[in-house]
């Protein structure tokens, strides 16, 4: 049974006052700037230069993946309309429809291994930052 439901309204009152001022100390702690030693700043450092370079690159191939795998699903859809117009030859659709996949797996994989290497250059950072509140 929850101990405050045997207290009295006031010593109640009282525990909840405590409890939501003790809330707003925490909150305040979790904000503020953590008091970092040198060799924490230089990880973090590292991290952050981690991130730059990699964020970027995450939202380049996770582009280029979406317009890989859109061009691929058009392609399927057309591509006999494209070989009886003329427009294309069989042999370069059929080209095209055995390199896109392998496009589009190549383009997956770099860029969930930058998103993986943003990720975790950030999870490292707020670690440290939080272990050194």
């Amino acid at each position: 049974m929850d101990l405050k439901s045997k207290l009295s309204q006031k010593a109640f009152d009282s525990v909840s006052k405590l409890e939501a001022e003790i809330e707003k100390v925490v909150a305040s702690d979790r904000v503020r700037e953590p008091q970092l030693t040198a060799e924490e700043k230089q990880i973090i450092a590292r991290h952050e230069q981690i991130v730059a370079q990699y964020a970027p690159l995450q939202k380049k191939y996770s582009q280029q993946h979406e317009e890989a795998q859109a061009r691929l699903t058009e392609l399927q859809r057309i591509y006999p309309s494209l070989i009886l117009d003329g427009k294309e030859t069989p042999e370069s659709v059929a080209n095209t429809l055995v390199y896109l996949p392998v496009l589009v797996d190549v383009l997956s994989d770099v860029y969930q291994n930058a998103m993986r290497n943003v990720n975790t250059a950030n999870g490292q950072i707020n670690m440290i930052k939080e272990k050194a509140r």
